[in-house]
Formats: structure tokens, sequence, C-alpha cells
């Protein structure tokens, strides 16, 4: 087999199997007894296979992995001889430790009939720690050896699912399918864990005639706007070439007449502007109504200016006062939300007033 060799400093040099593994090119000293290294797993290979050496009683390795979810089973057993054929001699008993990113402790192991331990457990998406360093073996009076005397080489395997790739999650709205207002847009943000190259929001899926539009479909945080009412499935990816993982979102945009499609409705918003605005400053009226659905609280008012010069009073309010500092058309948005689906609408604004403004 075909290895690579990194060599952290002041510990001796690390061997580092191909098989379906990465080590990251910083190799960083966390403290001075302790030794930090990144996995991170090819496309499509979960495989681990690393050679490394804990060379004091205080040493500590801490492999830190990034998964997507699922099975995980890592081994650790230290280098020794056979004698015999059936005894095993080693001057090392290792013990293994997972924690998750709150440093939280998941499993770990130091069995007592084996120097060898190994984890095999589920882990949900996220960022892990695994950590190797050497232990007692029973006692150093009768057979055993004390943690003093522990050290040495050994040999890391296993297999963790999903590893090293892009974890995407949609955290807005908090749910996987929506039903929203016909003439109603939809708020959506993303969060992504393994530092992506790109990310892109668009429709995979939409009712004839149906277009999506996003006002920055290539952000994490996006204002989705729906031409027609029907079901679409909006897709957001995020991707680190060659990998990319993908998340999606289903939305049904229903006219007034119909029933919801999905278990909780969005917000429905309406901004109730002027005919015609002929002074400086003036009156918008927005409103908002809910199904009830997860509370039967009345939802927020929270304006904004999406583009131009327009003033609003009081971002809160249901009718605030706007302001206008020029003639041109403004475009102001009402958002609104349950707690798990925010929505919006939006409406242009001019004034006529001919008088000079003072910008």
């Amino acid at each position: 087999m075909e290895t690579m060799r990194a060599t952290p400093i002041p510990k001796t040099t690390l061997l580092l199997s191909t098989r379906g593994l990465l080590i990251s090119e910083t190799i960083n000293m966390v403290t001075p007894l302790q030794m930090r290294f990144d996995l991170a797993g090819e496309t499509g290979e979960e495989a681990v296979g690393i050679v490394g050496v804990i060379e004091t009683p205080d040493d500590v390795d801490v492999f830190s992995f990034t998964t997507r979810g699922g099975s995980v089973t890592l081994a650790v057993e230290p280098e020794g001889v056979a004698i015999g054929g059936s005894k095993f001699v080693t001057n090392m008993n290792v013990r293994v430790q997972l924690y998750n990113e709150a440093g939280d402790l998941l499993v770990e192991d130091d069995p007592d009939n084996s120097y060898a331990a190994s984890i095999t457990t589920e882990l949900e998406a996220g960022n892990y720690t695994f950590h190797v360093e050497g232990a007692n073996s029973g006692s150093p009076d009768v057979s055993g050896f004390s943690d003093y005397g522990s050290i040495g080489q050994y040999g890391l395997t296993g297999d963790v699912e999903g590893l090293g790739g892009l974890i995407v999650e949609i955290n807005q709205p908090q749910l996987e399918e929506v039903s929203i207002a016909a003439g109603n847009g939809l708020v959506v943000a993303a969060s992504v864990i393994g530092g992506a190259d790109s990310v892109m929001w668009r429709a995979t899926g939409a009712p004839s005639g149906g277009v999506v539009t996003f006002d920055d479909a290539n952000s994490k945080s996006a204002r989705a706007s729906f031409s027609a009412p029907g079901l679409y499935t909006l897709r957001f990816r995020a991707s680190l070439d060659p990998i990319f993982t993908d998340k999606e979102l289903k939305v049904s945009v229903e006219t007034a007449s119909q029933a919801k499609v999905y278990a909780n409705r969005g917000p429905v918003v309406s901004i109730e502007p002027a005919e015609l605005y002929f002074s400086r400053e003036g009156l918008i009226t927005g409103r908002v109504s809910d199904d009830g659905v997860p509370s039967t609280g009345q939802p927020a008012y929270e304006w904004k200016v999406i583009s131009g010069t327009l003033e609003v009073s009081n971002i809160r309010a249901q009718r605030p006062n706007i302001v206008f500092n020029d003639n041109q058309p403004s475009l102001i948005s009402l958002e609104s939300s349950d707690g798990l689906i925010r929505t919006f609408a939006q409406a242009k604004v001019q004034s006529f007033y001919r008088a000079t403004y003072d910008c």
C-alpha cells in the first residue's frame, strides 16, 4: 500500500495511508502534549488507515473529522510482537475517546482484556474529535505496566460514513415542507460546515409556467419570489470541488380559496400603499394574518427598504410613516414570521412631490 509522510514537530513521523484518507497540510500543536490532525475523506471513500506514535505518557493524538452523519467504527491496535502464535507482547495499552464539537464525551474504550481499543457508534452530522492515548494495563507489580511505560506506535483503522462531506442544513424555514400564500415570498437561509467554495439556490421543480426568482441565488440567505400558485421544490447546493451536498425544500404556493397543502402556512402578508403620494411624507399600511400554527400569537411586523432612498419611521409598526428623499421609485418590503416560516410582501412606492429634496 502506498503511504504518504507528514512530519509534525516535535513528534516523530506520522505515517498516513492513502486508503480514502487525507491529512491537512496544517498540523498544529494544541498544547505541548497534544497533537491535532484533520481527517478529510475523498469522495466516495470513507476508510481510515493511519500509523501514529505516542511518545510520552502525556501524549494525546487528537483526530478531527467532519461527517454528514451515519455509522462510525474506529479501532486502534498497538504495535507489538506475537510470540508462539498465541501471546502478544507490546509496550503499549491504548485508550480511545470520541467527543462532539461541544466537548462532550460520547463514547470511550479501554478494555481490560485487550491492549487494543475500538468504538462503534452512530453519529449525527457534525464535527468530532477522536482521541488516542496510552493507558496502564493491570498492575506493574504483577504482569502489567503503568501508563508511564505505555508508549509506542499504533495503527488506526476504521470507517466513517460521510467522512469529509459538506454538512448542509436549511435553517430558514425551519421545516422541510411549507405552505405560503400566493403573492407572498419566502425568506430562505442555509448553513454549511466544511468550507464550501460556492453555494447556490435554485428551483428544481415548479408548476407549469411557474418561475422562482431569488434576490441573491449565490448566497446562503436569499428571498425567493414565486410567479404562480403550485408546488415548488427548492434546492440549496454547497460545493467544494469535486464534492457537493444538496438540501431540498418543498413549497406550496396557495391562493386564498385553496386549503393548505402542508401543516403550517406562513404568515399571509400584504401591503396597502397610497395610490399616489403627493407630499414628501405619507402613511403605508401592512396587514399580517396567520393560521395559528405553531402558536396563536400575532406575528410581528418588520418593514425593510429593499432599494431606493425611502425611510421608514418605525419598522415594527403596522402603519408607519414613510419619508421620500427623492422622487424616484423605492421598493419596500414587509416581513413576518410565525417562528418557523418567514414570509414577505413587496410594493413599489413613489412620491410626485415637486419641491426640492434635502438629500
